[in-house]
Formats: structure tokens, C-alpha cells, sequence
């Protein structure tokens, strides 16, 4: 059992501070993957909120065969879709706020990595979600298939075309 699943049984059972133990753990991680969805922090921080809402609300549904922090980018996922769907029944498309949160606060400001972020945000939304997890939060193509509710044979399919489109994209600028 990895530590998220070890944190969120001990809630289960009564351990409040377990709780708030996976939040701080966990809520930077979720929170940006949400972004790299809605390209609106505010959104990304709404939907990660509702993640872990889910979590305290819908108890029993996490399965243990699979990793905590997979289970839980499920989540985020699903709520970061609706979010964006929530907020287009309401705002047009056109008039959509732009966060201007600096998602890579740690990171250098220097004109690669802008023109990387760049290109990636342009990919589409499977490719750029698959990209995510398998290189930037270090998962197999097992668990990003899981995630992503797609076999692991498409997100290798995934990774392939993104890495294409990338390297199309920014061939002449870095």
C-alpha cells in the first residue's frame, strides 16, 4: 500500500489529520494537472478542491489495487473537465479568463523553457495530459492508461504523436 492509500485508509478510520496530510501532499501535484487542463488556475484550483471534496464525500470508492495519486488525478480530471464545461455553458469561449499564474514559480525564466511551455500547451488535451504524467510526474504508461481510462498501447500512441508535434514545432527555435 503506497503512502497516499496509507494516509487515506487512516482517514477512513477516523484520523482527521491524515486528511489534511494528503492535501498538503498531494494538492500542488493535483492542482497543476488540473491547469495543464483548463489553462485557468483559478478553475485548476476549483477542481482540485472538488477532488478532494470528493474524497471526504464519496467514501469507499477508492480501490486499492491502484495508486492513491492515480485514483485521485481520475478525480481531478473528471472535475476539471466539468469545470471547464460549467464554465462555457455560462462565459463564451472568447471571453474566457487567462490566468496569468506562473504555473513554473521554481522554475528559470529563461526563453527555452517559455517556448516549451508554449508548445505544450498547444498539443491537445490527451496528448498533453499523457506528456504530464508520464514526464513530468514520473508515471508508467500502465498507470497513465489507468488514469486516463485508455489502454497503455494508446498513450504509447499518444506520447509518439505529441513528441512528433513537439519536435515539428519547436525545430527551428531551440
Amino acid at each position: 500500500m503506497d503512502e497516499g492509500a496509507a494516509l487515506y485508509s487512516r482517514y477512513l478510520n477516523g484520523d482527521e489529520n491524515a486528511f489534511d496530510q494528503l492535501v498538503r501532499r498531494y494538492r500542488k501535484d493535483v492542482t497543476l494537472y488540473a491547469n495543464s487542463i483548463t489553462k485557468n488556475y483559478t478553475l485548476a484550483e476549483d477542481a482540485a478542491i472538488d477532488a478532494f471534496s470528493e474524497l471526504v464525500y464519496k467514501k469507499g470508492k477508492y480501490n486499492y489495487s491502484i495508486p492513491f495519486k492515480s485514483f485521485l488525478f481520475m478525480i481531478c480530471r473528471r472535475r476539471a473537465i466539468d469545470k471547464i464545461r460549467k464554465e462555457r455553458r455560462f462565459v463564451g469561449i472568447s471571453d474566457r479568463a487567462v490566468s496569468d499564474e506562473n504555473i513554473y514559480e521554481k522554475a528559470e525564466n529563461d526563453e527555452k523553457r517559455e517556448m516549451l511551455k508554449f508548445a505544450l500547451e498547444n498539443l491537445p488535451e490527451k496528448q498533453r495530459s499523457a506528456v504530464y504524467f508520464v514526464y513530468f510526474e514520473g508515471l508508467s504508461y500502465e498507470q497513465t492508461a489507468v488514469i486516463m481510462k485508455i489502454n497503455p498501447k494508446k498513450v504509447d500512441n499518444l506520447l509518439f504523436q505529441a513528441k512528433k508535434r513537439l519536435k515539428e514545432e519547436l525545430k527551428n527555435k531551440i
